[in-house]
């Protein structure tokens, strides 16, 4: 330990010293010994300040050099071509593309330093404790020049061991002010030995392993997709047309609640074409159109979200609690339900816009021991979970909703069996007319994870065709409606106390 607090305390006094390729050897490799032995208990920022201030100052004849061995190596470069690069030493566990842009940019005699540690925890500790692939740490910096905010990405190339199957490796930098690992600018192409991490900027850099409970079979993942888009795209045609049905209805102008369904439509319509795009955009990783994409979809999402809360609002109103829709307008409802969800990517796109991105869904593919599927969705933790808490307020009060519905539908006498079929259409169709079928996703964990998948993919893809469907079943004239007329013409309620055909409730939530 005397040896490790003496090391410490002269690194910074022989930096001026170490010019000679030699001594950096010498040092470089003493240092690499303590790593490899977990002796150093020095502070990580000091030992990086250390090795780029011995890298800037030594003098080396060749186009490079490389130091060091074991669990400390470095490499000085000088960036008289780009051609260098290819001079990457096997040892070094990485290999560098920079885009020509960059090149150019560079002026002559600038020195790349790549350095490569293998730290077991100790020299780049974050308060996460995340787990370092290999405990490879690769820093690439340019000597006096400080490489930022690119246009073009920087391809940094990790060779690894194969992970293991519930895990995948995500690219992040070493923040020093935070002393922590983040993944701004940094996008992540896996593969099974190898993965490239495409990012704008220069620092230290590494994979991090991310442990996925749940893996999706690649089998099941092309099904789950090809039903997803199947059901995305009949929903939003589903949508479009009912939408052109409500429009063309006399009563669409002057009803509120035709008002809210067509606003309903529309949010979903958005969800559905919004979904396709992130999915297409995912896999093609194209990072800033990614970014649109995906608080596209928050924002349909939250909207859909928003406009099924405003459903079981007005079932509240017109069935639950009676009350004059003339308290509360259209224009009101339009500010909650497509101003909220406004106000929420804002904040989130203001706040930090790399929240949103490429997002990765561990895959098992028989062809590869590791892999991940990408969508262009949210990549903040923070911001999931709020998302998801947004989503099972609006589910609790639709499920309460529901639940009121049900009850007042089995106090009502079917006298015949068109009516009880009726019955049935009603509660199916407010099932997703408010949304409740999302909630399967708060279920999909264990041995039940992909029955729930497929149920939700199905359920919820086609959530535009059933509002269609439903709108349709109750459309048509019931049997008792010439002698009901009287009850079927009202398009709100007239008093708590009355009694209330089923015909005078379908007409209420039609508009």
């Amino acid at each position: 330990m005397i040896k490790v607090f003496l090391l410490q305390s002269v690194m910074i006094i022989v930096t001026a010293c170490l010019v000679d390729m030699k001594n950096v050897e010498h040092d470089i490799s003493q240092v690499a010994d303590y790593l490899d032995k977990n002796h150093f208990s020095g502070k990580g920022r000091m030992l990086r300040y250390w090795i780029e201030t011995v890298l800037s100052n030594v003098t080396i004849e060749e186009n490079s050099h490389h130091f060091g061995k074991g669990s400390l190596q470095a490499a000085v470069y000088k960036l008289n071509s780009s051609d260098v690069l290819i001079s990457l030493p096997d040892c070094l566990g990485v290999s560098l593309s920079f885009p020509k842009q960059l090149m150019e940019t560079v002026n002559t005699g600038t020195r790349l330093h790549v350095v490569r540690i293998l730290d077991s925890g100790a020299l780049f500790q974050d308060a996460a404790n995340n787990t370092v692939v290999d405990s490879q740490v690769i820093g690439i910096t340019f000597e006096g020049t400080q490489v930022s905010n690119l246009s073009e990405d920087i391809v940094i190339t990790f060779h690894h061991q194969p992970l293991q199957v519930n895990s995948s490796p995500v690219c992040v930098f070493w923040d020093e002010l935070s002393e922590n690992w983040r993944m701004d600018g940094c996008n992540t192409v896996p593969g099974e030995v190898r993965t490239e991490c495409r990012c704008n900027h220069l620092t230290y850099f590494a994979l991090l392993m991310q442990i996925s409970s749940e893996v999706i079979p690649e089998v099941h993942l092309v099904m789950l997709s090809v039903l997803t888009f199947a059901g995305c795209s009949i929903s939003a045609v589903s949508c479009f047309f009912t939408i052109i049905w409500i429009c063309c209805s006399r009563k669409m102008q002057s009803n509120p609640t035709l008002q809210i369904h067509l606003n309903l439509l529309g949010a979903v319509l958005l969800l559905d074409l919004s979904f396709i795009l992130s999915a297409v955009l995912g896999a093609l990783e194209e990072r800033s159109l990614c970014i649109s994409s995906a608080a596209v979809l928050h924002f349909a999402l939250l909207c859909t979200f928003s406009w099924m809360a405003i459903e079981g609002f007005n079932l509240y109103r017109l069935v639950v609690k009676v009350f004059p829709a003339s308290s509360v307008t259209t224009i009101k409802l339009a500010l909650v339900g497509w101003g909220v969800p406004i106000l929420i990517v804002a904040a989130v796109m203001l706040m930090d816009q790399e929240s949103y991105g490429v997002s990765s869904i561990a895959v098992e593919r028989p062809s590869f021991h590791n892999s991940t599927a990408s969508i262009c969705w949210l990549t903040e933790p923070i911001v999931h979970v709020l998302n998801l808490g947004f989503c099972a307020a609006i589910l609790l009060f639709n499920a309460c909703m529901m639940v009121a519905m049900t009850r007042r539908v089995l106090r009502l006498t079917a006298h015949t069996r068109t009516e009880k079929i009726r019955h049935c259409v009603t509660l199916l169709g407010l099932t997703c007319m408010l949304g409740l079928p999302w909630g399967l996703a708060f279920f999909a964990h264990g041995a039940l994870y992909l029955t729930v998948q497929y149920i939700f993919s199905i359920l919820n893809a086609l959530q535009g065709l059933f509002i269609f469907l439903w709108y349709c079943a109750l459309s048509q004239p019931s049997a008792k409606k010439q002698s009901h007329s009287s009850d079927c013409t009202s398009a709100t309620p007239a008093s708590p106390r009355a009694e209330q055909s089923l015909s005078s409730d379908h007409k209420k939530l039609l508009g």
